[in-house]
């Protein structure tokens, strides 16, 4: 990964959706968040073609007033929140 990071926000999509490339136009990470959810989750993966995971953002609760964020791992295991 080589800095500085550029991020693109797709304006015209139904779910925000979030692009991060390095200096070099190589992707770092596609990140998106599911649409209609009560909950929020959002999901990092490794480019957009969405085939692996990296991570991923869960709220505990459906309003977001001082909801809990609790990031995991690909494979579910708590990294902190």
């Amino acid at each position: 990964m080589n800095f500085p990071l550029s991020i693109r926000f797709k304006i015209f999509a139904l779910s925000p959706q979030i692009f991060v490339e390095d200096s070099t136009g190589s992707s770092v990470c596609y990140v998106k968040q599911k649409l209609f959810r009560l909950r929020e989750k959002i999901e990092l993966f490794q480019n957009s073609t969405r085939q692996q995971l990296i991570a991923t953002i869960e709220a505990d609760r459906i309003i977001d007033f001082s909801a809990k964020y609790t990031f995991k791992s690909a494979s579910g295991s708590p990294l902190g929140s």
